[in-house]
Protein backbone atom coordinates (compact mmCIF):
# COMPACT_ATOMS: atom_id res chain seq x y z
CA UNK A 1 0.00 0.00 0.00
CA UNK A 2 1.20 3.51 -0.81
CA UNK A 3 0.50 6.80 0.91
CA UNK A 4 -0.05 10.21 -0.61
CA UNK A 5 0.68 12.55 2.29
CA UNK A 6 -0.55 16.14 2.25
CA UNK A 7 2.11 18.06 4.18
CA UNK A 8 0.48 21.48 3.76
CA UNK A 9 -2.51 23.04 2.09
CA UNK A 10 -0.58 26.23 1.31
CA UNK A 11 0.71 26.94 -2.17
CA UNK A 12 2.25 29.81 -4.12
CA UNK A 13 0.27 29.03 -7.25
CA UNK A 14 -3.42 29.16 -7.99
CA UNK A 15 -3.60 26.46 -10.63
CA UNK A 16 -7.01 26.46 -12.31
CA UNK A 17 -7.29 22.68 -12.25
CA UNK A 18 -5.49 21.93 -9.01
CA UNK A 19 -6.03 18.25 -8.11
CA UNK A 20 -6.83 19.25 -4.52
CA UNK A 21 -10.06 20.92 -5.63
CA UNK A 22 -11.54 17.43 -5.84
CA UNK A 23 -10.96 16.68 -2.15
CA UNK A 24 -12.15 18.07 1.14
CA UNK A 25 -8.65 18.33 2.63
CA UNK A 26 -9.93 18.99 6.14
CA UNK A 27 -11.70 15.62 6.10
CA UNK A 28 -8.64 13.63 5.06
CA UNK A 29 -7.60 11.17 7.78
CA UNK A 30 -4.62 12.30 9.84
CA UNK A 31 -1.36 10.40 9.45
CA UNK A 32 1.02 10.30 12.40
CA UNK A 33 4.67 9.25 12.61
CA UNK A 34 3.77 5.77 13.87
CA UNK A 35 1.68 5.18 10.73
CA UNK A 36 4.58 5.53 8.26
CA UNK A 37 5.79 1.95 8.66
CA UNK A 38 2.56 0.61 7.13
CA UNK A 39 3.46 1.92 3.66
CA UNK A 40 5.83 0.82 0.89
CA UNK A 41 6.10 4.32 -0.52
CA UNK A 42 5.09 7.78 0.63
CA UNK A 43 4.53 10.67 -1.77
CA UNK A 44 4.82 14.08 -0.12
CA UNK A 45 2.46 16.55 -1.68
CA UNK A 46 0.58 19.72 -0.90
CA UNK A 47 -0.40 22.53 -1.60
CA UNK A 48 3.29 23.02 -2.17
CA UNK A 49 5.39 20.76 0.10
CA UNK A 50 8.26 23.27 0.05
CA UNK A 51 6.05 26.11 1.26
CA UNK A 52 7.61 25.35 4.65
CA UNK A 53 10.90 23.65 3.77
CA UNK A 54 11.95 23.15 7.40
CA UNK A 55 8.77 21.23 8.17
CA UNK A 56 9.18 19.16 5.01
CA UNK A 57 12.74 18.20 6.01
CA UNK A 58 11.50 17.17 9.49
CA UNK A 59 8.78 15.00 7.95
CA UNK A 60 11.34 13.33 5.66
CA UNK A 61 13.58 12.69 8.69
CA UNK A 62 10.64 11.24 10.67
CA UNK A 63 9.75 8.89 7.80
CA UNK A 64 13.38 7.75 7.45
CA UNK A 65 13.58 7.05 11.22
CA UNK A 66 10.35 5.08 11.44
CA UNK A 67 9.92 3.36 8.08
CA UNK A 68 11.66 1.68 5.17
CA UNK A 69 9.22 3.33 2.75
CA UNK A 70 10.53 4.98 -0.38
CA UNK A 71 9.90 8.72 -0.22
CA UNK A 72 8.80 10.71 -3.24
CA UNK A 73 8.25 14.45 -3.58
CA UNK A 74 5.67 16.11 -5.81
CA UNK A 75 6.54 19.77 -6.26
CA UNK A 76 6.44 22.84 -8.49
CA UNK A 77 8.67 24.98 -6.29
CA UNK A 78 11.44 27.19 -7.72
CA UNK A 79 11.41 30.24 -5.44
CA UNK A 80 14.44 29.03 -3.49
CA UNK A 81 16.71 26.76 -5.53
CA UNK A 82 18.69 25.70 -2.44
CA UNK A 83 15.53 24.42 -0.73
CA UNK A 84 14.50 22.56 -3.88
CA UNK A 85 17.92 20.92 -4.26
CA UNK A 86 18.04 19.99 -0.57
CA UNK A 87 14.63 18.35 -0.80
CA UNK A 88 15.45 16.44 -4.00
CA UNK A 89 18.63 15.04 -2.45
CA UNK A 90 16.76 13.79 0.64
CA UNK A 91 14.10 11.75 -1.14
CA UNK A 92 14.13 8.68 -3.38
CA UNK A 93 12.38 10.41 -6.23
CA UNK A 94 10.90 13.69 -7.36
CA UNK A 95 8.12 14.62 -9.73
CA UNK A 96 8.39 18.24 -10.75
CA UNK A 97 5.38 19.83 -12.42
CA UNK A 98 6.43 22.70 -14.63
CA UNK A 99 3.32 24.86 -14.80
CA UNK A 100 4.74 28.29 -15.59
CA UNK A 101 7.26 29.77 -18.01
CA UNK A 102 8.86 31.75 -15.15
CA UNK A 103 10.00 28.50 -13.51
CA UNK A 104 12.05 27.22 -16.46
CA UNK A 105 15.31 29.06 -15.73
CA UNK A 106 15.34 28.31 -11.97
CA UNK A 107 14.66 24.63 -12.71
CA UNK A 108 17.49 24.52 -15.27
CA UNK A 109 19.82 26.10 -12.68
CA UNK A 110 18.74 23.64 -9.97
CA UNK A 111 19.29 20.72 -12.34
CA UNK A 112 22.79 21.98 -13.21
CA UNK A 113 23.72 22.15 -9.51
CA UNK A 114 22.31 18.68 -8.91
CA UNK A 115 24.25 17.20 -11.82
CA UNK A 116 27.52 18.86 -10.76
CA UNK A 117 27.39 18.26 -7.00
CA UNK A 118 25.34 15.07 -6.63
CA UNK A 119 26.60 12.53 -9.18
CA UNK A 120 24.37 9.78 -7.75
CA UNK A 121 21.25 11.84 -8.47
CA UNK A 122 20.71 9.88 -11.70
CA UNK A 123 20.04 6.77 -9.62
CA UNK A 124 16.89 8.37 -8.25
CA UNK A 125 13.52 8.66 -9.87
CA UNK A 126 13.37 12.09 -11.53
CA UNK A 127 10.21 12.97 -13.42
CA UNK A 128 9.34 16.21 -15.12
CA UNK A 129 5.78 16.94 -16.15
CA UNK A 130 5.55 19.93 -18.47
CA UNK A 131 2.23 21.66 -19.02
CA UNK A 132 1.20 23.29 -22.32
CA UNK A 133 1.39 26.81 -20.86
CA UNK A 134 5.18 26.47 -20.86
CA UNK A 135 5.86 27.41 -24.46
CA UNK A 136 9.59 26.69 -24.32
CA UNK A 137 8.92 23.15 -23.08
CA UNK A 138 9.69 21.26 -26.25
CA UNK A 139 13.00 23.10 -26.62
CA UNK A 140 14.27 22.12 -23.15
CA UNK A 141 13.10 18.51 -22.83
CA UNK A 142 16.35 17.13 -24.30
CA UNK A 143 18.33 18.87 -21.56
CA UNK A 144 16.41 17.08 -18.83
CA UNK A 145 16.26 13.72 -20.61
CA UNK A 146 20.04 13.85 -21.09
CA UNK A 147 20.55 14.38 -17.35
CA UNK A 148 18.35 11.50 -16.22
CA UNK A 149 14.85 12.96 -16.00
CA UNK A 150 11.85 11.17 -17.49
CA UNK A 151 9.98 13.96 -19.26
CA UNK A 152 6.34 14.01 -20.20
CA UNK A 153 4.34 16.75 -21.84
CA UNK A 154 1.05 16.60 -20.00
CA UNK A 155 -2.38 18.15 -19.86
CA UNK A 156 -4.48 19.35 -16.95
CA UNK A 157 -6.94 16.69 -15.86
CA UNK A 158 -10.51 17.38 -14.89
CA UNK A 159 -10.16 14.75 -12.17
CA UNK A 160 -7.10 13.25 -10.58
CA UNK A 161 -8.18 9.96 -9.00
CA UNK A 162 -5.97 8.05 -6.61
CA UNK A 163 -4.43 4.83 -7.89
CA UNK A 164 -6.07 1.70 -6.48
CA UNK A 165 -3.25 0.88 -4.09
CA UNK A 166 -2.91 4.39 -2.63
CA UNK A 167 -4.52 6.22 0.27
CA UNK A 168 -4.63 9.99 0.71
CA UNK A 169 -4.03 11.33 4.21
CA UNK A 170 -2.83 14.56 5.73
CA UNK A 171 0.08 15.17 8.04
CA UNK A 172 -1.02 16.16 11.53
CA UNK A 173 0.51 19.63 10.98
CA UNK A 174 -0.77 20.14 7.43
CA UNK A 175 -2.94 23.13 8.32
CA UNK A 176 -0.49 25.02 10.53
Amino acid sequence: MNLRLLVTDKCYYKCPKCANKHYNLLKLPICKKEDYSRYESICLTGGEPLFNAGRLYRIIKDIRESSKAKIYLYTSYTLNITSLITAITRVDGTTFSLHHQRDVIPLIKANAVLQKNYPLIRQRSLRLKIFPEVSIARKITWMFIYTGWRVRITQWLDECPLPENEVFMRHEDAFR
